[in-house]
């Protein structure tokens, strides 16, 4: 390919580390005068200058390079439906009077009002049972049967989930909200009883006196079994350890630091290594950690202390709480504390003139979702340790070391992971022996905290 010539190549071609650096107004004037000229190949043809810039003054000082190319090169997206958006969509694709009946308990539960002593239920929720009510009354006119459940067609409905004889939307019970996507294969037990949950729920909105022995009893089977079956993307190799998670972020770090240029790439790297490190600091669900922000909810108010103060709307909650309830950490980790004051300060400036904390490579306005964080979790982990660690799978990796490597061992993990109850950590998490052996535990808990329930208020 040609090189492109135009006066700033010209310029830092001709420069020496003594000679002044082209200033971010230069850059901009520089960069949209050549768009002008050859169109979107100015972009390459400045990320050339932007190299060379970097080996004549160093990647520190032409990081505004990288600045001034993402704010020319990106454009700010449209904004995304949010949770109560979904779910009025969902509820809006129905036939009447099912669609009446869904919006009106969506805008009852958005407001959190209880309704005949009734639950306030979840956007989530709402939008996952209205999915599950079309599918099941689209099976129903294939099969020419009445869209009442009953116990057989209930399990004809399931026999059919189970052996991918429907294009079915399958819903999967995340700790990002229950997620689908549309397949034409087997579900696992655990989706399959899902379904079937969230048909009768359905039912239930416009019949609420509904009931039914033998569709309970259908009910019952399949919530049993999928217990029994556990998730079919839960595998003990991802237990590889909180502290191996907590390094690989700051390994991921020392990769931007080390970068030729500090550019968008740079702040990428560093941005995902906090993802790590702070995923397992806390931890929380992706949710959570997608609504993490500088001075809105991530503070660092004194040195090597970091506090955390994330809104009840994101946290895994019954929704009647979620107004009401706040997640509030402060903890002390030198560590951890520097690299978000570096990050803060040489690297968030790369994506954008914003805050958060994890901002999207794609979109100047807006963090990436907490979809994308789970993607890089198990991306990030699969590629270092051949197996993919979801965001889910990276409490339990904590709940595990905090059981073996903790003096008080089990009674760690409701502190750590929000349960209310120890026996829930003793019923969903391992405890793998081999642990000790295969990893270096380097007083990684000890450093975050003395004790998991000793935090400093």
């Amino acid at each position: 390919m040609t090189e492109i010539v135009f006066p700033l190549l010209e310029r830092i071609k001709a420069s020496g580390p003594a000679d002044p650096i082209p200033t971010t107004e230069e850059l901009r004037r520089s960069l949209t005068d050549l768009q002008s000229d050859v169109g979107a190949r100015a972009f390459n043809s400045f990320d050339y200058a932007k190299q060379l810039a970097a080996s004549v003054w160093g990647a520190e000082k032409t990081s505004h390079f990288s600045m001034v190319s993402r704010e020319l090169r990106v454009t700010d997206k449209r904004t995304k439906a949010d949770r109560w958006q979904r779910a009025r969509r969902a509820a809006s694709g129905l036939r009447s009077p099912w669609d009446t009946i869904f919006l009106e308990r969506i805008a009852v539960s958005q407001r959190a009002e209880r309704r005949d002593h009734g639950v306030v239920l979840s956007a989530a929720y709402l939008e996952a049972t209205a999915l599950a009510w079309s599918r099941w009354v689209r099976h129903c006119e294939m099969e020419q049967v009445s869209e009442t459940p009953t116990g057989t067609t209930l399990e004809a409905y399931a026999r059919s989930l189970m052996h991918g004889q429907e294009d079915a939307e399958i819903m999967r019970n995340r700790d990002d909200g229950e997620s689908t996507q549309d397949r034409k294969e087997p579900v696992s037990m655990r989706s399959c009883s899902s379904y079937l949950e969230r048909i009768v729920a359905a039912y239930r909105l416009r019949y609420p006196g509904f009931s039914s022995a033998a569709c309970e009893f259908v009910l019952t089977r399949y919530r049993e079994e999928a217990k029994q079956a556990g998730s079919p993307t839960k595998t003990g190799n991802q237990i590889v350890g909180a502290s191996a998670i907590y390094d690989l972020g700051f390994e991921q770090m020392d990769n931007a630091r080390n970068r030729r240029v500090r550019g968008v790439h740079a702040a990428r790297d560093f941005r995902n290594g906090l993802l790590l490190a702070l995923g397992i600091a806390l931890p929380q669900r992706a949710r959570a950690l997608s609504v993490l922000e500088f001075e809105r909810t991530l503070f660092l108010p004194e040195p090597d202390v970091i506090l955390i103060r994330i809104p009840g709307s994101a946290l895994k909650l019954p929704e009647a709480q979620k107004q009401d309830e706040t997640f509030e950490r402060t903890f002390r980790n030198p560590g951890l504390y520097a690299a978000l004051a570096e990050y803060r300060r040489d690297y968030r400036p790369l994506f954008d003139t914003g805050s958060w904390l994890f901002p999207s490579m794609l979109d100047r306005t807006a963090p990436i979702s907490e979809e994308q964080i789970g993607k890089l979790s198990g991306d990030m982990t699969q590629r270092v340790f051949g197996v993919r660690v979801t965001i889910h799978r990276w409490r339990d990796n904590v709940a595990t070391e905090a059981s073996e490597e903790l003096p008080i061992g089990p009674r760690a993990v409701p502190s750590l992971l929000g349960h209310r109850e120890t026996t829930t950590g003793q019923r969903h998490y391992d405890h793998s022996q081999g642990i000790k052996a295969s990893l270096e535990h380097e007083d990684f808990l000890d450093h975050r905290r003395s004790d998991p329930c000793e935090l400093l208020i």
